[in-house]
């Protein structure tokens, strides 16, 4: 029943109280509030007569351990949600407690959509004789000729959907030698109604050029998408390939014949 270090205070019915006691295990919250519920039935004529000072000065004296500026550190050194915690903070100062860590959910969500929503864009080539790698990473990759390998960083939904394959538009017209574009979506588990209409149409504008489109690593719920969409120029065998290398190569593996 020991919990993990730290446990206590950091979430889960443990109070920044039982932290501060001591306290290391999930029960600790639960042999409080029986305390409390104890005092309030036996002793609640005599508790409401503490005053009110004598009251915030026993929760400040509980919390004032947990306010630890040192418990931020890490964030910065990180360079990681440094303005989620910053924001946070703020709006529990500002707004009280219940309020300001709605803000800071409301905020933590504006951040991710942002993050998901800038379309970043990997080109793929070939290391040794399988694997295939971002060429901007890895100095060593090769391109493989004629072939266009492009991989998505966040997984495709309605708000990068048309940018990042306006993205892939603009390197298929920079060097138009290009007969095949393979698009890796291995970041995304799932395609919705906007991705499915950006697909269609750069499919289309693939195959007005005469480049062949082939998508390879898809989760199983994307491929379902795609084969319920039936994509004019994007047949059920353009889907079947396990590894950018099999769509490189052409081999194709139904689901059918991995059973």
């Amino acid at each position: 029943m020991r919990a993990a270090p730290g446990h206590a205070g950091r979430g889960g019915s443990a109070t920044s109280a039982n932290a501060a006691a001591g306290a290391r295990s999930p029960l600790a919250g639960l042999y409080s509030g029986a305390v409390v519920l104890t005092l309030v039935l036996l002793f609640l004529r005599w508790v409401e007569r503490i005053p009110e000072p004598a009251l915030a000065a026993i929760v400040i004296h509980a919390v004032s351990k947990a306010l630890r500026p040192g418990v931020f550190a890490d964030y910065f050194r990180w360079q990681r949600d440094r303005m989620l915690v910053v924001a946070a903070v703020l709006t529990v100062m500002i707004f009280g407690v219940l309020n300001g860590l709605l803000a800071g959910i409301a905020f933590s969500l504006a951040l991710l959509l942002k993050s998901l929503a800038s379309p970043r864009l990997s080109v793929l080539g070939r290391v040794g004789a399988h694997d295939y790698v971002s060429l901007a990473r890895f100095a060593h990759a090769v391109s493989t000729p004629g072939v266009l390998i492009v991989r998505p960083e966040q997984p495709l939904f309605f708000a990068n959907a048309e940018p990042l394959l306006a993205q892939v538009r603009q390197r298929a017209l920079a060097a138009p030698d290009w007969k095949l574009v393979i698009l890796s979506l291995e970041e995304s588990p799932d395609l919705d109604s906007t991705t499915l209409e950006a697909l269609e149409e750069f499919c289309s504008w693939l195959a007005a050029r005469g480049v062949q489109f082939r998508v390879a690593r898809l989760k199983e719920l994307a491929r379902e998408a795609l084969l319920r969409a039936q994509l004019a120029h994007l047949p059920a065998s353009a889907l079947d390939y396990s590894s950018v290398d099999d769509a490189v190569r052409g081999e194709g593996v139904s689901p059918t014949q991995q059973a």
